[in-house]
């Protein structure tokens, strides 16, 4: 098996999807919006601890993720969530792998939708709007497997911030150090902790900015800031979260 490929592949599968905003009038539309934290930004990522060097072939076990060297197999020790197939067909061995996606007008008829907490940001420049909300399911259980909300501006392809919430997922999850695209010969990026009271996350850089995930009531969340790769910005919108 080619560990490098699926290590890829399953990096993909981690940052699928881009997406980014909520107007100033978001509060309006949702008065019970609860904060990630309460705290400012300075205090609410308050332990910033960054790279994490990572030995060969050793593990680091960190708020429900597990931090790997880039040479590091798949752990067998991981139990893997369900996969989903988003193009099965009636002759498919497997029919309960069957999904699809459920497209919402907005934010609060996919809230209906979903049983577990879902979170917005609340900072995000102004010329950007909410471009889709979808869900992900299994056809025939109707199980969720992925949660997504999309901002961005309406005439710019590809620079969105994006959050998503994934109930299946592999526990504990595995994270690989990255090389971002053009740069295989350079030197490898590590995931960064990051404590958010009261969750602890890691952070890493993706192509055009960063991606944040952290693991809450059992699910994995990631927040995927592309439309502006400024650290500090993505910093800003990771701490202005909001509970829905």
């Amino acid at each position: 098996m080619n560990n490098k490929g699926n290590r890829r592949q399953f990096l993909k599968g981690a940052i699928d999807g881009l997406g980014g905003m909520i107007t100033s009038h978001f509060v309006g539309l949702f008065p019970e919006t609860q904060s990630l934290s309460t705290k400012s930004v300075g205090e609410q990522i308050s332990d910033i601890r960054g790279p994490i060097i990572v030995e060969e072939n050793v593990a680091e076990f960190y708020g429900g993720f597990v931090l790997l060297s880039e040479h590091t197999a798949f752990p067998s020790y991981v139990q893997r969530g369900r996969g989903i197939e988003l193009c099965k067909t009636d002759s498919s061995e497997d029919l309960a792998l069957a999904g699809e996606d459920i497209q919402f007008e907005n934010i609060e008829k996919l809230r209906n939708h979903i049983s577990f907490p879902f979170f917005v940001p609340t900072v995000l420049p102004p010329e950007m709007g909410l471009i889709h909300a979808q869900v992900t399911q299994f056809v025939q259980s109707g199980d969720i497997w992925k949660a997504s909300v999309y901002f961005g501006e309406k005439d710019k392809h590809g620079q969105f911030t994006s959050i998503h919430a994934q109930p299946e997922f592999h526990r504990p999850f595995p994270v690989w150090p990255v090389r971002l695209p053009g740069s295989y010969d350079g030197n490898l990026l590590y995931p960064e902790k990051l404590n958010l009271s009261p969750k602890e996350a890691v952070m890493l850089p993706s192509a055009s900015g960063h991606v944040f995930q952290w693991i809450g009531q059992d699910i994995l969340y990631s927040l995927i800031v592309e439309h502006d790769n400024n650290r500090d910005a993505a910093l800003e919108i990771l701490s202005s979260l909001a509970q829905i």
